[in-house]
């Protein structure tokens, strides 16, 4: 009996509807013959990363140190430290050539971690890194992004600014606001035969529904998945 392969989607957080948000996944990775898997905990999720049917692993929360005065209200319920034995489950999935997406706010989970940064190919730099509030950006693709068949669309979403992206993890679309500050949005990185893509955007339903109907996850999907067949 042959068990079907899995997207392992870690959804929740603080000033999000990431149960929302995941939900919208779900049928991307039915389009790769994967089933979903939803965990609301990263306990749960470095767990579950041991397992041979998980070969996507998707980070659609917000669980980090959550230092500072300002988290004072949400740290006895939404802090998240990573321990020795879970980073030792990241590496060995990257390892066996599992597949890594962040969304939006991923770049900013498991700081004290420094091998989560170098798999998804950056992160949240504090206090360096900010965002003003949702506005319409233009997003547009680079010559990689071109080459994947990614086209320009806009977006009501947080312009994510001042991120680090590692030198290897190729840029994908740039995205522009008013004011004209412009900004990497979305890059990929490989591991070996293992593989990440971040898009800094999805803040909520209307912008990860409008990165699905324009092509970007899609496509991300396909990259990242592309060789991957539906069991195990």
């Amino acid at each position: 009996m042959t068990a079907q392969h899995r997207q392992l989607i870690l959804s929740g957080g603080i000033h999000h509807a990431f149960n929302h948000t995941s939900a919208l996944l779900v049928p991307l990775g039915e389009q790769h013959g994967l089933a979903t898997s939803i965990v609301v905990h990263p306990d749960a999720a470095f767990e579950a990363l041991d397992e041979a049917s998980v070969q996507l692993f998707v980070v659609n929360a917000l669980f980090w140190e959550m230092e500072g005065a300002k988290y004072d209200e949400f740290r006895a319920d939404w802090q998240f430290c990573v321990s020795p034995e879970q980073a030792a489950c990241l590496d060995r999935f990257i390892a066996r050539g599992g597949k890594l997406l962040g969304l939006h706010t991923a770049s900013i989970c498991f700081s004290d971690l420094p091998a989560w940064s170098r798999y998804l190919g950056g992160h949240w730099r504090w206090p360096e890194s900010f965002h003003p509030p949702i506005e319409t950006l233009s997003v547009n693709p680079t010559r990689a992004g071109e080459a994947l068949g990614l086209q320009a669309f806009e977006i009501e979403d947080e312009l994510y600014c001042s991120l680090h992206r590692d030198s290897d993890a190729a840029p994908l679309m740039a995205a522009s606001n008013t004011d004209g500050a412009e900004e990497v949005v979305v890059w990929r990185k490989e591991h070996g035969e293992a593989r990440s893509a971040y898009s800094a955007l999805g803040h909520d339903v209307s912008s990860v529904r409008q990165q699905i109907s324009c092509g970007l996850l899609p496509t991300l999907y396909e990259w990242l998945l592309g060789g991957v067949s539906g069991a195990v």
